[in-house]
């Protein structure tokens, strides 16, 4: 069966959402997602394309889950909080991070917004009220998930989670270090000194650090409770046990907030990004 597999460079996309309100008729698939998948590079993934060329795109790879969408209007910013709500009138606050001008966006925590789309039906996202660039995109989804599931699954992740009906930890929890350091912090990376071969011209010249790649999803969470993060657990099964995996979760757990806002998100889930580490990017490839 031809498919569609995700992976690549974001130069690859040619789809475009030249305006703020993208909604999509779906193409016939039978009420169930569009699924692909590539045992010789261990890939799979679910698939819902529109007839003006806009998808959903859960993917499974080596790299991780990643839920990606295709065709909205060039981001202008790094980060996008939305409004995120669906048919059976469930709604949740999420954020997804795009490269500046490019139309695909990446889900921040893989495993909760592509159980999101299980709803099916009407999804809806909406950029916050005042926004200097106003998202606001509709799709219509299958209301079959077995092959949403089939790639959640192979990423180890369950068809659903009891911490999906818990709401996320706002923007004013920060680490004790966060807060200390908030003036370092707001200055931003430092710029190098550069300088030229010996037969260049002047050295020494400052030059900007470059721009750092934008977070990976989320893999892991971990619950406000009483000042601190607890519980703290990844939200899939392929971490293993592995001395890297307990590290980390050994690091949150440790971690000292700032009581302020900790105690504002009691009860709320927390989900740490992965600094540093690429998104998925997009091509086409079809498979036979």
């Amino acid at each position: 069966m031809n498919g569609l597999i995700w992976a690549g460079l974001w130069s690859a996309l040619s789809m475009l959402a030249p305006t703020g309100l993208a909604t999509n008729p779906v193409m016939p698939q039978d009420d169930d997602w569009e699924f692909a998948a590539d045992a010789a590079r261990n890939l799979s993934a679910a698939t819902v394309r529109y007839e003006d060329g806009q998808a959903v795109v859960v993917q499974c790879a080596p790299a991780g889950l990643r839920v990606v969408l295709v065709g909205l209007p060039a981001s202008t910013e790094r980060t996008r909080i939305l409004a995120a709500s669906r048919a059976d009138g469930r709604q949740d606050t999420q954020t997804w991070f795009a490269e500046p001008g490019t139309t695909a966006f990446t889900a921040s925590v893989s495993g909760r917004d592509a159980r999101f789309l299980r709803g099916g039906g009407v999804f809806e996202l909406r950029s916050r009220a005042g926004s200097a660039a106003p998202v606001h995109a509709i799709f219509d989804l299958p209301t079959q998930n077995g092959n949403l599931d089939r790639v959640l699954t192979a990423c180890g992740y369950a068809a659903s989670d009891e911490r999906d009906l818990l709401p996320r930890a706002g923007d004013d929890l920060k680490s004790q270090w966060q807060v200390d350091n908030a003036e370092e912090i707001a200055r931003g990376p430092r710029r190098q000194r550069r300088s030229r071969s010996v037969s260049g011209g002047a050295r020494g010249r400052d030059t900007a650090p470059p721009a750092p790649p934008p977070p990976a999803p989320a893999d892991l969470s971990c619950v406000v409770r009483e000042g601190g993060l607890s519980d703290c657990r990844f939200d899939h099964t392929l971490a293993g046990s592995t001395t890297e995996a307990e590290r980390r979760l050994r690091f949150l757990s440790e971690m000292k907030l700032e009581q302020v806002g900790a105690t504002a998100n009691e009860g709320r889930v927390y989900y740490p990004n992965a600094e540093g580490q690429p998104l998925i990017v997009v091509t086409y490839e079809r498979l036979m």
